[in-house]
């Protein structure tokens, strides 16, 4: 018995070993930009053939929509036109928002679980060195990521105008300076994957948008439990990992390089800061507040 025991327990340890070799091998291989700019192309084009394979999902209505509901649609099919209109508008406006929620739900959920992943198999290396961390697997998933944003640019200039279009093109912007730069530079990947760990709390807000497009009922417990775990997120993610990725970032200091830690100090953090707690209070007064002061 202890026989097998000793066997098993070897077993287990040479499977630990060969994981932990394969893991060092990959940080030792040298990462070209060739293979970030392969993966990027293929996933902006995977994103466009995603919009055409999840149209059908955009048709689904709610059986208790009324008469006024129906009309709201048909006026939206033709409010709201575009400043640009390329290959990527949509003539409907509200089956491009219904789109558009999909395919970015589809891309947090996929970077949330490859970012968690990635600094959860890499820790503590990845945690130590965020500025010179960099394996084939982080580097292609955070161009695949590069690849979605400047699919969803283009979407997002091609079907909305006024505020709203602002307020994503200020994010839009920062975040394709900070992952195409890294990517370019192939530093501060580490970053990068912190970064993509928010995208889990993205999975509970454009869930909770998805809901409320497809008119599914605020009192239903689906849709309580959406909100709920998105404000929890929120606080887990989009405020207590983003403390902690300020504060290594002003720790790393130049390390990150000159011109980039001034871009990450003083212009990204104090941006997403605003963002983050603009959205917050936007959050918790349409999903809690605004209901009891109605009461």
């Amino acid at each position: 018995m202890c026989g097998e025991e000793t066997h098993a327990r070897t077993i287990i340890g040479e499977s630990f070993a060969r994981i932990y070799e394969v893991k060092n091998l990959s940080m030792m291989q040298p990462i070209s930009l060739l293979s970030g700019i392969i993966c990027a192309t293929w996933s902006f084009v995977f994103f466009i053939i995603g919009q055409r394979l999840i149209q059908p999902l955009t048709e689904i209505y709610h059986p208790h929509n009324d008469r006024d509901n129906v009309e709201k649609r048909k006026m939206k099919m033709v409010q709201n036109p575009s400043y640009i209109r390329t290959w990527f508008t949509d003539s409907n406006a509200e089956r491009w928002i219904r789109k558009n929620t999909l395919i970015s739900f589809f891309h947090a959920f996929i970077t949330g679980i490859l970012g968690f992943y990635s600094c959860w198999t890499y820790s503590p290396d990845i945690h130590r060195d965020y500025v010179n961390h960099i394996t084939w697997f982080t580097y292609l998933t955070c161009s695949f990521s590069f690849g979605y944003f400047c699919y969803d640019t283009i979407d997002i200039i091609s079907n909305q105008q006024g505020s709203e279009l602002l307020e994503m093109m200020i994010h839009h912007a920062l975040t394709l300076t900070l992952f195409g730069t890294s990517i370019i530079r192939r530093a501060n990947i580490g970053y990068l994957m912190l970064a993509l760990i928010v995208e889990i709390n993205s999975v509970f807000l454009h869930l909770r948008k998805l809901f409320h497009q497809y008119n599914i009922p605020r009192e239903s417990l689906i849709v309580r439990l959406t909100m709920v775990t998105n404000i929890i997120t929120f606080l887990i993610f989009r405020f207590g990992l983003f403390i902690y990725g300020s504060i290594t970032i002003f720790r790393d200091g130049e390390r990150a390089g000159s011109y980039f830690h001034i871009f990450l100090g003083y212009i990204l953090v104090p941006t997403i800061w605003i963002i983050n707690i603009v959205l917050f209070y936007r959050l918790l007064y349409t999903d809690f507040l605004k209901k009891r002061k109605t009461k």
